[in-house]
């Protein structure tokens, strides 16, 4: 199987005096722009990128998936459905932990701080989005063993995936660290490799390639 392509980009127009809008869509616009990034490492400038019903569709058998925050955005490629997600390591509210943990799932994990809520969180977005659901089935993707320990770098070799299932069948989740933030990434029935476009320590251009995204 062909590498996947992951593209990573900060975040441009993020200042508190612009307005909430108007940052979301700047959001929207350099994921589209680290898209572009990745087509061009995959060898396909000419790539375009459509959505149906908010569901990434594919182009000449490349599947899609992007996620943004206020500071970063990630863009992958790849050869089958996938789906990637990106967050600031954080330990969200208990609400929320209760909607997203079972009680299986908090006994694997043991202790849930900070970075084992935010890699469940992270994983079970990866693999609805690879499957092309909403969070309506998100009681449908569950941890299904102790996580290793093991995190590496964005860029590096992967680690250990995480042991996740969607509706019985295994969903493993790959998972980089990048600054304060963590990475997941799922694969419909694996891959071989990743192939990394990352910022320079001298920061990278928001402002180029145009994207084709509708």
């Amino acid at each position: 199987m062909p590498p996947t392509f992951v593209a990573l980009l900060p975040t441009p127009d993020q200042q508190p005096s612009i307005a909430a809008r108007e940052r979301v869509a700047a959001q929207s616009a350099a994921a589209r722009r680290a898209l572009k990034l990745a087509a061009r490492e995959a060898g396909c400038p000419e790539m375009v990128f459509h959505k149906s019903d908010d569901v990434p569709q594919p182009w000449q058998g490349w599947h899609w998936s992007v996620s943004h925050d206020d500071t970063w955005v990630l863009g992958a490629l790849a050869r089958a459905p996938l789906g990637v997600d990106l967050e600031r390591i954080t330990l969200r509210r208990a609400a929320l932990r209760a909607a997203v943990l079972n009680e299986d799932e908090r006994a694997l994990l043991g202790e849930v701080d900070a970075l084992g809520f935010t890699r469940l969180w992270t994983a079970k977005e990866a693999v609805l989005k690879a499957a092309g659901v909403g969070l309506t089935r998100l009681s449908h993707c569950r941890l299904s063993a102790t996580p290793s320990p093991t995190l590496t770098q964005a860029g590096e070799p992967a680690g250990p995936a995480l042991p996740m299932f969607l509706d019985g069948e295994a969903a493993p989740v790959l998972q980089f660290r990048w600054h304060d933030h963590l990475l997941a990434l799922h694969i419909q029935g694996g891959e071989e490799s990743l192939t990394w476009v990352l910022p320079s320590p001298q920061g990278v251009s928001c402002q180029e390639p145009q994207d084709h995204v509708t």
